[in-house]
């Protein structure tokens, strides 16, 4: 028999094709929800008055829903955040000795922001004159 795909399994393959844009995916996505929350904000603080209070109700469900996005995506962007920033310290080392202590973490973290991390990386161990990446 053959396994319908479901929609999360479908969700899951798309997110793996895009490896290479999942920060760039990640930060698109928690920045406009932190937009959308700030907007509602304002409107239900400022904005309670006038022309503008038909509106309180949905900016109640847009602060209800956009919250809960932010804080199931949240901790995703931060670690990828976090993976980005470490990389950027590592490519600063100019030590092999140095560079040899750190470099497993390094590898994580450029497989996990993609290609492109990982070709910066390889040029990076080129010019320390290491072999690149384990794959």
């Amino acid at each position: 028999m053959a396994k319908k795909n479901s929609s999360a399994g479908r969700l899951t393959k798309w997110w793996d094709a895009k490896r290479d844009k999942h920060l760039r995916i990640l930060s698109t996505a928690f920045a406009s929800l932190m937009l959308l929350i700030s907007i509602c904000l304002y409107q239900i603080l400022l904005l309670q008055e006038g022309e503008w209070a038909d509106y309180t109700g949905y900016s109640w469900g847009g602060l209800v829903i956009a919250s809960g996005f932010a804080i199931w995506i949240g901790p995703e962007f931060f670690h990828y955040i976090g993976q980005r920033s470490y990389l950027l310290d590592v490519l600063t080392i100019e030590s092999r000795s140095e560079f040899e202590k750190v470099r497993a973490e390094a590898e994580d973290a450029a497989r996990t922001l993609g290609s492109p991390a990982e070709e910066k990386l390889n040029e990076h161990l080129n010019s320390l004159g290491l072999k690149k990446m384990r794959r």
